[in-house]
């Protein structure tokens, strides 16, 4: 295709040149000159202004075409959820039983709890082992009570999976443990 029509542009320009050369041919030299006047009339930057203001003016409408607005490509980037919080780890005082046969020193028998582990969410974590691999989590409430534990052992109870401290007064700690072994040799006392 693109072999036949190089073969036909050059047909036409051999075509053109010919029939130029014959008209020079059969003119003088005034009409070669207003032939050669006319081919630079038509190329001169004026007459290409002058055509195409023409053909700007020769259109009535124009359509306005609305611009399409560009596709917006967003990557949804998931936000990492927030681990649930964490529970605090303290053992608390859970419900309270009377220990009969004994007697505190208000006059009423010493009352004994079941343990409990605290319900807060936790907001500090403690280290347990030395080389931090081990934690456990604190609320504000507890955090206070371990950090003060050296000065007033009786308001720390432990964590909930540890040992109980002597001072704690739940079931089957050793502070309940002692308190039954003296009921149990009181009888024997009073025989």
């Amino acid at each position: 295709m693109k072999n036949k029509a190089v073969k036909f542009f050059t047909r036409f320009q051999k075509f053109e040149i010919v029939s130029i050369n014959k008209q020079i041919n059969k003119m003088d030299v005034s009409g070669v000159i207003s032939i050669l006047h006319r081919c630079f009339q038509a190329l001169t930057l004026d007459t290409i202004k002058a055509q195409v203001s023409l053909h700007e003016n020769s259109i009535t409408s124009v359509e306005e075409v609305k611009p399409v607005p560009k596709k917006v490509i967003r990557r949804v980037i998931k936000k990492k959820a927030e681990p649930a919080p964490r529970r605090c780890d303290a053992r608390i005082y859970g419900e309270a039983l009377l220990l009969e046969g004994t007697k505190a020193p208000n006059g009423t028998p010493y009352k004994v709890y079941k343990p409990k582990q605290c319900e807060k969410n936790s907001t500090v974590s403690i280290a347990i082992d030395g080389d931090g691999e081990g934690e456990l989590y604190l609320c504000t409430v507890c955090e206070n009570r371990y950090k003060i534990r050296q000065q007033n052992p009786a308001m720390w109870h432990g964590f909930f999976d540890g040992d109980v401290p002597e001072t704690s007064h739940f079931v089957n700690g050793s502070w309940h443990r002692k308190r039954v072994e003296k009921i149990e040799k009181a009888p024997l006392l009073n025989e």
